[in-house]
């Protein structure tokens, strides 16, 4: 092989046996979707060279050298230039099967048994793919308009096991970008990619056996075979950048004034990269491309985080910005950033102090924090650098965070310790259902940047500290400020309330149950702290980090059932609430006294001892319930009802009470008084006083055109057998026996209808009864059978 000499890609088959991607280099990445501006611009040059004459002086287009050795079988072997070969292979590929010219296709590029001399030692799937594709001639030809995708995904000889190789899905992707870019190209023919005397695409190839360089030492040098990551090119193209944004600025490194550019570089390089990859590299393996992928994408993931920080929020475009940074799907560009204007001062200056300042010291992470219960920077940190999408909540909490920094500095770690304390407490009871929420939040934190430093006495003494937050969280801020400034003994009660997992800074309940606020007024802060500790401590025996702390036969909702009606509102239905943070049949919501229920748990609580166990004081409320709604005492009779409602809601309709499986009345569900009915039919005592009557299964349904229902079962003999169906209706329960069964069994009938009030209706003999007599006639009727 020739130490240096320049081809055009077919002379490379004319001179060796074919050419085979090594075991040591990755899949094909040029039609991968996040290479789509590689792709576009490599595509581009390729058309721009095929759209001039063939005498212009500026032909070929070099693409420079491929690097590569021979194997035993003498197939070109490349080290470097893999991504190049590959795309000109399927270019040929495609103008040949445009022109007509699949069969000199085949002669330069296929076995004479019409395998792809072009060939992948990485996949064998890969190998297969390029062996069935350089065999297909469309038929009949594709339109412009055609996708080469689906037709070439829809060929017999395309395998479904395909779909898993990222080298052929990235063959497909470029394949498409062709058709598009190439179809009705009129100067882009086969025939000129293979013309020798006048080339058009031409290479260089570089033997390393030429040049005694072994493979393994060559794939060191090229970084084993990889082109530039998306950060490196990024960083690159920032560097420049920076050079124009901060042209006479600089900063101290190693006690020396250097450029911004240079500092960022060489940070960047060193210091920053070793706190990126100690993130990074969790496993230790300073060798793993995967790694090295993750590095890349953690760097790449914190400056989208801090692009959407640093957005003005009174800028047009802010919610369009929002939008496209939030997206971790789309791997964003330096030319993303640069055509947006993300890449303004606030950006460059706080990614600059953020990392000099997380990246400060000897351990992993300088918190600038003094503590993590409020704000977490490493977990922050963490969330920053993965693909999850860009959580609204923490991209407000981190504004408030890059703010103080920017302002004040990391020197007063208190005050920034109680300008986060506010910012979480402020965000995370907060509703942010999209950028406009986003928006009034940060410009809410922007006005009150100013008294970041003593933000507490800031709280205590405005009637409108903040603006852009939900106004009951505010008040609630507001008088806690005023309990801390007035007595410091405050602080660690409301402190260790707010930490609580489940209530997150939300503890309003808490002030109002304990009158805390009257401590202002009377000035007697033991006494009303004390009161505060009480409720507090009613409220952790009552929740956990997760939500309502599970007591068997559930116990907290019927004893609040046994105060009054609790549930909350949910759309169609009511729901006996949920652990969930947010939604609107949750405690959460309880707690925030929405819809006035509040009032109830309160009633409750005054009601226990919180240095006693609870549950006997829970069964005690119940056992004493006296209510006057029918089906209030029916729930607290019954925990299994509760149990039924996978969801915790149950739906009041046409009169009546059903407990749903799950959120519709689509979907299987049962009717209250017909199922407490049911269970309790089943005790021992019931079930001896039946029979004969046996108490058979439970039948919910779905929809609405039939009711639930419950039945008994008189089996007069082996063949002889008679259903009792009993539903509830709104004024209590109707029987019913279908007179098919009947037949035969006159005295029986004569019985029912004479001595139980049942009359002949749609087939079935029935009778009503009221609820609260239901039980006594089953009894009577068992009496009837037995005789």
């Amino acid at each position: 092989m020739s130490a240096n000499s320049q081809i055009i890609f077919g002379q490379l088959f004319e001179r060796y046996a074919g050419t085979r991607i090594p075991l040591i280099q990755r899949d094909y990445a040029q039609g991968r979707a996040d290479t789509e501006e590689v792709r576009s611009e490599f595509l581009g040059a390729l058309a721009r060279a095929l759209a001039l004459p063939p005498d212009d002086p500026s032909l070929p287009l070099n693409l420079d050298f491929v690097y590569g050795t021979l194997n035993p079988q003498r197939q070109f072997v490349p080290l470097d230039g893999q991504q190049r070969l590959t795309t000109l292979f399927l270019l040929h590929w495609y103008l040949a099967q445009r022109d007509g010219e699949l069969a000199a296709f085949a002669q330069l590029f296929c076995n004479a048994n019409g395998s792809a001399r072009f060939a992948y030692s990485v996949r064998p799937s890969s190998s297969e793919f390029f062996d069935a594709l350089s065999q297909h001639a469309p038929s009949p030809a594709l339109g412009a308009d055609d996708s080469l995708i689906e037709h070439l995904t829809d060929q017999p000889w395309y395998f479904r096991h395909w779909r898993l190789d990222p080298t052929i899905q990235s063959c497909l992707t470029m394949l498409q970008a062709m058709h598009e870019r190439f179809h009705n190209a009129a100067t882009a023919r086969f025939a000129r990619l293979i013309d020798v005397q006048r080339p058009v695409i031409s290479f260089q190839i570089l033997d390393l056996d030429d040049f005694g360089l072994a493979d393994d030492l060559y794939i060191k040098m090229n970084a084993r075979g990889m082109p530039l990551t998306a950060f490196e090119t990024f960083k690159a193209r920032y560097e420049r950048h920076l050079h124009t944004q901060f042209d006479g600025h600089t900063r101290q490194m190693h006690g020396k004034p250097v450029s911004t550019a240079t500092f960022f570089a060489w940070r960047m390089d060193t210091r920053w990269a070793d706190f990126f990859w100690n993130f990074s590299n969790a496993r230790n393996d300073a060798t793993a491309p995967a790694t090295m992928r993750l590095f890349d994408q953690a760097v790449m993931n914190l400056l989208q985080m801090v692009a959407a920080a640093t957005r003005a929020p009174e800028a047009p475009g802010y919610e369009a910005d929002l939008l496209k940074l939030r997206n971790r799907q789309q791997r964003l560009s330096y030319q993303v950033y640069e055509d947006n204007g993300w890449l303004d001062d606030a950006f460059s200056e706080t990614l600059m102090l953020l990392l000099e300042a997380w990246s400060e010291g000897p351990g992993n992470f300088a918190t600038q924090l003094p503590t993590a219960h409020y704000f977490d920077e490493v977990a922050f940190f963490n969330h920053a650098i993965s693909d999850q999408p860009l959580n609204y909540t923490r991209l407000v909490q981190f504004c408030g965070y890059a703010m103080f920094l920017r302002r004040h500095g990391s020197s007063q770690p208190q005050a920034f310790g109680e300008w986060m304390r506010l910012v979480v407490n402020l965000s995370v009871n907060a509703s942010y259902d999209g950028p406009d929420d986003v928006k009034r939040s940060v410009s809410g934190l922007g006005e009150m940047l100013e008294q970041a430093l003593d933000i507490l006495a800031h709280f205590a003494s405005v009637d409108r500290p903040v603006s852009g937050f939900r106004g009951t969280q505010v008040r609630e801020e507001i008088t806690k400020a005023k309990l801390i400034v007035a007595d410091s003994q405050w602080r660690p009660l409301l402190e260790h309330a707010e930490q609580h997992g489940y209530f997150q800074g939300q503890i309003d309940f808490l002030l109002d149950h304990s009158s805390a606020a009257w401590a202002l007024q009377s000035h007697a802060h033991a006494t009303w702290q004390e009161h505060f500790a009480s409720s507090l401590a009613l409220a952790e025996q009552m929740f956990d980090d997760h939500g309502l702390r599970a007591i068997d036969d559930f116990l907290w909702e019927r004893a609040l059932l046994s105060e009054g009606d609790y549930l909350l509102k949910r759309g169609y239905n009511h729901s006996f609430l949920g652990d969930g943070l947010t939604g609107p049949g949750t405690w959460k919501r309880l707690l925030a006294n929405e819809d006035g229920m509040r009032v109830t748990l309160f009633c409750l609580w005054n009601r226990l001892d919180e240095t006693r166990p609870l549950p006997a004081q829970l069964q005690r409320i119940i056992d004493q319930a006296r209510v006057r709604e029918p089906w209030r005492q029916v729930l607290i009779q019954t925990p299994s009802a509760l149990g039924y409602c996978a969801l915790r809601q149950l739906r009041f309709e046409r009169d009546q009470v059903y407990l749903l499986a799950r959120e519709r009345m689509s979907g299987s569900h049962a009717e209250l008084f017909s199922f407490a009915l049911h269970q309790q039919l089943q005790t021992p005592q019931r079930l001896a006083q039946l029979a004969p009557l046996s108490v058979e299964g439970y039948v919910p349904v779905s929809g609405s055109a039939d009711e639930p229902y419950l039945y008994l079962l008189h089996r007069h003999s082996p063949q002889v057998h008679t259903h009792l169906y009993v539903t509830s209706t709104p004024h209590g329960f109707l029987l019913q026996n279908d007179v098919d069964e009947l037949l035969g069994r006159d005295a029986l009938a004569h019985a029912l209808q004479q001595d139980f009030d049942f009359v002949v209706e749609a087939g079935y003999l029935q009778s009503h009864c009221p609820r609260d007599t239901v039980e006594q006639r089953l009894v009577a009727l068992a009496g009837l059978l037995a005789a």
